[in-house]
């Protein structure tokens, strides 16, 4: 069979539908900022600073994410009583966002961890209940639920503001 653009073009379709059937399906529990986070901090307690600023800047598309979820669970386990481990997980936040503005990348995942050091509490208890209504606006539409949804969500909003 002799290659013409014009098959070679219609094959390309089929080579990429064997290269997705090749690879697998995607593994729906395997998140990518969770993988970055364990990473991370694994290599923060053992590889030191330029590991750590190795790994940064490799997957920097995901610092911000990670600093995002990270904050938010520092929230979780600030309001549970575990003060020390809120302050480690913004101080772990930090020294990752830190590293990516030194490295010459984004100075935003810094900047969340600046502001949420300067949250009072009655800023942290609107964060959390917006956060509740971002997560229940998901679930809903998840669920076939839109309309509920798209208010939860428009409600999150407003609070984000």
């Amino acid at each position: 069979m002799r290659l013409t653009p014009r098959s070679l073009c219609l094959s390309i379709p089929i080579i990429l539908a064997l290269a997705c059937l090749a690879i697998g399906p995607a593994d729906a529990a395997a998140d990518p900022v969770d993988a970055f986070i364990v990473g991370a901090d694994s290599l923060a307690g053992t590889g030191g600073d330029d590991a750590l600023a190795g790994y940064v800047v490799e997957h920097q598309i995901l610092v911000g994410a990670s600093v995002a979820r990270l904050l938010d669970e520092a929230f979780d386990v600030g309001e549970a009583g575990d003060k020390a481990g809120e302050a480690e997980n913004v101080d772990f936040c930090e020294r990752v966002a830190r590293i990516l503005k030194d490295q010459g990348g984004s100075g935003v995942p810094l900047q969340m961890v600046i502001t949420y050091r300067g949250w009072n509490a009655d800023q942290r208890a609107i964060r959390v209940r917006a956060k509740s209504l971002h997560d229940l606006g998901n679930a809903n539409a998840r669920g076939g639920q839109p309309d509920t949804a798209i208010a939860q969500l428009k409600r999150a909003m407003v609070l984000f503001e």
